[in-house]
């Protein structure tokens, strides 16, 4: 029962009902109308907000974590990615998308913070040659004033096939916007802050696409200040119609292609959309299940 969270933070910073309602309408344009009435049947558990204003009352709690709750309490949202899923991953993948495998056994997971060489050389040839995208990760590989974390998640089959991947950064906004300024061959311009860039991902079945969310939502909490945005780049049809659902802003094309992302008249090797990071955690497409995660991967706990 989401009315927990409410209670919990009010006691813990010592609010009235009608001091809580006053703080939580400065946080988001979209609390201006709350009251202690609908506050306090929030919190009795008569009603419960909408699952936007779930996910950012639990940011303005700094409770971002307790999203598993909700996850738990709201399987119904699974429902759409589901569907997505089923139809993207129905069919085994061209030879573009190679080394990747199906899966036919649990799934090792794999981190590191830090790319090893043979890594850096391996994901900078991925993007040249599945994205058409020259980017030289030694970048993005040391910790700087601009980069507060770097990641890589890898998936291996029992028998050490590859099978999926998420590599990224958390950076300031004047860092990714240089960044994807050289991708994409034009100036952009970001806001104040740090945005979770994902550099390059891909799943070879819907459970490792599941499992990804949960890792992007690690990946967000693992940082001192919660990132406004996520910049995810769409390589499929599927993929692409995903990410519009979360009212996300197209901030980049690949080239143009026969067989790409449908965008208006014409296909692109990949798109770039800009999601704002609320909209993301809320949406129904960001779904996971941590039990039958549990069932599913072999999690590799030492950091490389």
């Amino acid at each position: 029962m989401f009315g927990k969270h409410i209670k919990r933070f009010r006691d813990k910073a010592g609010f009235t009902q009608a001091q809580l309602v006053a703080q939580i309408q400065t946080h988001h344009e979209m609390f201006s109308a709350l009251d202690e009435i609908t506050l306090s049947r929030w919190e009795n558990g008569h009603t419960k907000p909408s699952r936007k204003k779930q996910i950012a009352l639990l940011i303005f709690f700094d409770a971002l974590n307790d999203i598993r709750d909700l996850t738990v309490d709201d399987i119904k949202y699974a429902g759409k990615l589901s569907k997505i899923l089923e139809k993207r991953y129905k069919n085994l993948f061209s030879k573009s998308e190679a080394p990747y495998a199906l899966p036919s056994s649990k799934v090792t997971v794999t981190f590191y913070e830090k790319l090893p060489e043979e890594k850096l050389n391996f994901y900078s040839n991925y993007l040249e040659e599945v994205n058409s995208i020259k980017l030289n990760l030694t970048n993005f590989n040391c910790m700087n004033e601009n980069i507060e974390k770097v990641g890589l998640y890898e998936f291996h089959s029992s028998n050490n096939v590859l099978m999926g991947h998420l590599l990224f950064i958390i950076a300031k906004n004047n860092f990714i916007a240089d960044s994807l300024s050289k991708i994409v061959q034009e100036k952009i311009s970001l806001e104040e802050g740090s945005s979770l860039y994902i550099i390059t991902t891909y799943s070879a079945s819907k459970e490792i696409y599941i499992y990804r969310n949960l890792l992007i939502l690690d990946s967000l909490m693992s940082v001192s200040e919660l990132p406004k945005s996520i910049y995810i780049r769409a390589g499929n049809d599927s993929g692409a119609s995903i990410l519009d659902t979360l009212e996300a802003e197209i901030v980049g094309k690949g080239l143009k292609t026969k067989n790409g992302v449908k965008l208006y008249n014409h296909q692109y090797k990949w798109i770039l959309f800009k999601v704002n990071t609320l909209h993301m955690l809320s949406a129904k497409e960001f779904y996971f299940d941590e039990e039958s995660i549990e069932h599913e991967f072999i999690i590799n706990n030492a950091t490389l």
